[in-house]
């Protein structure tokens, strides 16, 4: 983790150098985490050992969460053009909100329309996280039952500080096993209908991010106009399907055409009555395959 990572860092600059810059995350007294930049003097003796080090750190959290924002919403809208439905797009949504905002697991949670209860269609974890999702895969949450509950209820993102805190929690003791503490929540809001949540939990203690919430909400809207547009290209599809199989079964000659008379469309029975196949007449001109000469 970030421990390991700076006290290597911390030998190599009193190995080799005088002087050197990091970033890296660090934990306030309340367990609020942020982040820092680095510098640290090194201080030798005359025979060049290391004596003392010196570090001054600068508060840059402000920057990184702004950056991390922004890396987020990115990867999200890059996720959602490059995918053709939720399967697609869940796993790759999970992992860059993770990866970019610093959360331990991602959990999507798809809506059953018939039985009107959260299920969990996506998990991922930064480690192995097999068990979290197995226990999930068993679950199904209610409108206002445990934080995809509460979520779907509010329609409205949920961030809870430290999970440990919170009473009544249908999973408490599934997040004391795999030491969860934050956690935040958002629908996914479908023409006004919430039609999935996406949860997020952390190992540390994180006090809610009000610009972050925004960023939360404005993902969940933007995979909500995602869902409804897969549903409207979904429904078409089948209107045109239920179409094409009343064309072709119908008794009667159907031929379509456009402005200037050349066919476009030839049914089965067309071909019955006039004897030409589809490939022989769309693209003909109607009058002078069907009509006879004046």
């Amino acid at each position: 983790g970030d421990r390991e990572q700076v006290r290597e860092h911390l030998e190599r600059v009193a190995e080799s150098s005088d002087h050197s810059e990091s970033e890296y995350r660090v934990v306030a007294a309340d367990g609020r985490v942020t982040w820092v930049r680095e510098m640290v003097y090194v201080a030798r003796d005359e025979n060049g050992q290391p004596r003392q080090l010196r570090g001054v750190l600068v508060d840059i959290g402000v920057r990184k969460r702004a950056e991390r924002r922004l890396a987020a919403q990115f990867m999200m809208t890059q996720a959602l053009a490059e995918s053709s439905s939720m399967t697609d797009a869940a796993p790759r949504i999970l992992r860059g909100i993770c990866d970019s905002l610093g959360w331990d697991i991602g959990v999507y949670w798809a809506l059953h329309p018939e039985a009107q209860v959260l299920c969990c269609a996506h998990t991922f974890g930064v480690r192995d996280e097999q068990p979290f999702e197995e226990a999930n895969r068993s679950l199904t949450f209610e409108r206002g039952v445990g934080i995809p509950g509460r979520t779907w209820e509010a329609a409205a993102p949920l961030w809870i500080p430290d999970v440990h805190e919170e009473p009544d929690l249908p999973r408490a003791k599934l997040f004391a096993q795999r030491k969860l503490r934050a956690a935040l929540a958002f629908p996914l809001i479908d023409a006004s209908r919430v039609v999935g949540v996406m949860e997020f939990f952390s190992t540390d203690i994180r006090y809610p991010d009000n610009e972050l919430l925004q960023v939360a909400h404005v993902i969940g809207s933007q995979v909500g106009q995602f869902l409804q547009r897969r549903r409207a290209e979904l429904t078409s599809r089948e209107s045109e399907l239920r179409t094409r199989a009343v064309i072709d079964s119908a008794i009667d000659s159907v031929i379509s055409f456009d402005s200037s008379g050349r066919i476009t469309e030839w049914n089965p029975a067309a071909v019955r009555v006039f004897g030409w196949t589809p490939a022989q007449a769309v693209g003909e001109d109607m009058a002078a395959l069907i009509l006879p000469d004046a």
